[in-house]
């Protein structure tokens, strides 16, 4: 990993403030100017009331970021291990979030792209929204509430909440879990290339609990 002049600022691997200077090997809060390698073990808050401005992060332990409280990236970076957002996740880096990912009333926003790896998975839960470009080749599940976003879906979509945007979907969208029925509502426009596939099970005649069912509000049309 290129390093900025400051150098890389490895997280002490103990449940912490990201604020508190001592939490960190360099015994600074890391900024705007910083590459962050937070390892396995490691666990930080971003509390409300904070933000914390870096300029790439690699990650392998547990991020979380609090209602009210921001992380902002400028450059490309990798987040593993376990990321929370309840607050905002923002800024002009494109993102791969190869880990486990939760979105609880959280928002992803700003200029950059979002991709979340194969092996990886992001729950989404109450009013949560992602303002970026959207790539999913993992698993997303959306099991209660509305997640506002436009979807690329190259891995498994499932659920039983709402996603409010557009969908294309080139994999697997399985409303419900996969393996047990729901209804996943699209506030928007679907579209099935392909090699999609529209996984529904069927074991009766009403809807979200003798079968899953694909509720779509826009148009619906397949390339």
């Amino acid at each position: 990993m290129q390093l900025s002049s400051s150098g890389s600022l490895r997280a002490v691997p103990l449940g912490a403030a990201w604020d508190v200077a001592g939490n960190w090997s360099k015994g600074s809060v890391p900024g705007v100017n910083d590459d962050v390698l937070i390892n396995s073990g490691a666990s930080l808050v971003i509390s409300s009331g904070v933000t914390a401005s870096i300029r790439t992060l690699v990650s392998t332990g547990t991020i979380t970021v609090s209602t009210g409280g921001t992380l902002s990236i400028s450059n490309a970076s990798t987040i593993g291990g376990t990321l929370n957002i309840s607050g905002t996740l923002n800024g002009a880096a494109n993102l791969t979030l190869s880990g486990t990912n939760t979105l609880s009333g959280g928002t992803i926003s700003g200029t950059g792209t979002l991709s979340l790896a194969p092996g990886a998975s992001l729950t989404s839960t109450g009013s949560s929204s992602i303002s970026r470009s959207f790539t999913n080749s993992g698993t997303l599940d959306i099991p209660s509430g509305t997640l506002t976003a436009s979807l690329t879906n190259l891995g498994t979509l499932k659920g039983s909440g709402t996603l409010a945007g557009n969908l294309s979907n080139a994999a697997t969208l399985a409303p419900g879990n996969g393996t047990t029925t729901g209804i996943l509502t699209i506030s928007g426009n679907y579209t099935q290339t392909s090699s999609g596939t529209l996984a529904i099970q069927a074991n009766g005649t009403t809807a979200g609990t003798d079968y899953s069912q694909l509720a779509v509000s826009g148009t619906s049309s397949t390339v």
